[in-house]
């Protein structure tokens, strides 16, 4: 019976949560914003990171889902999907719309997200990588929930302390619902037209997990991060729809060019990913 009623359940759990976040084909190409010493970084370890969630911008993050739902208290052996932090790698939607000028060449991510506009940006194709996109606004947790609510109360009877399979299926909703709460945000961050990968913490061996420490900006801060294999660098920047741009304000961009070139070739990437400059007119100090 339980190697018959755990699959279906997440069969249906993943039918109900993850087929609204799905990428359209339209959406198929991302952009990733991070400083040049970010970027030089996944030149050398061959993936982009993953970091902890507890170092968002948002200070909301992962919280908005459960404001607006917030009655999945009323299922008490939901206690353990309590709010666990997980790790994110956050990529912007291309705007196919854009196709003359570089993808999403725009000074609202550069200044948050490309070291104000001195960093760089990778843009590749998101197939395969289980990249989610991430929605906006009270309605769109409504919607989710309200599939929810129906799921739910046909397992609840299911779910009992002493049962294998009731704990083993509490287990499965939580993680569901551990990872579904990153992909909600307030409509005030929809302008980021974001998609994500979350991974949960607790499938992460402690091998995979790194400490960095980071003096930019003049401060510091030390937070950690994992590593995940759909985030590879080979298969996403030898696609010969790979790009990376390099932002409006970085100093020295020819030399920056050529140096990324380099590094390209040491990778084996020799005539694939191609390297540009962004076109907005910004001020370098």
């Amino acid at each position: 019976m339980e190697s018959f009623i755990l699959p279906v359940a997440a069969d249906i759990l993943h039918m109900i949560v993850s087929h609204r976040h799905e990428l359209a084909k339209s959406q198929e190409r991302v952009v990733h914003y991070t400083s040049a010493s970010c970027l030089f970084s996944m030149f050398k370890n061959g993936r982009i990171r993953l970091y902890d969630s507890d170092n968002s911008n948002d200070p909301s993050e992962g919280a908005y889902f459960d404001q607006h739902s917030q009655w999945l208290s009323d299922y008490s052996w939901l206690k353990a999907a309590t709010p666990m932090p997980v790790y994110i790698a956050s990529f912007v939607i291309s705007d196919p719309s854009e196709s003359d000028r570089p993808c999403r060449d725009d000074l609202v991510y550069w200044r948050t997200y490309g070291d104000s506009g001195r960093g760089c940006s990778i843009e590749f194709l998101a197939s395969s990588r289980g990249l989610q996109k991430v929605l906006y606004g009270q309605y769109e947790v409504e919607a989710t929930a309200e599939s929810l609510r129906g799921f739910l109360s046909q397992v609840d009877p299911l779910i009992e302390p002493s049962s294998p399979i009731g704990s083993r299926l509490a287990d499965l909703i939580a993680e569901a619902l551990n990872s579904i709460r990153h992909l909600y945000k307030s409509e005030d961050y929809e302008y980021e037209h974001e998609c994500r990968l979350v991974v949960l913490k607790q499938q992460q061996p402690l091998a995979n997990i790194h400490i960095d420490f980071d003096r930019a900006h003049g401060g510091s801060s030390v937070r950690h991060y994992c590593y995940d294999d759909r985030l590879k660098l080979k298969g996403m920047l030898d696609a010969t729809e790979s790009t990376i741009t390099i932002g409006p304000a970085a100093p020295s961009q020819e030399a920056l060019e050529r140096t990324i070139r380099v590094a390209l070739e040491k990778l084996g990437f020799y005539s694939a990913a191609a390297v540009k400059f962004s076109r907005i007119s910004f001020r370098r100090n």
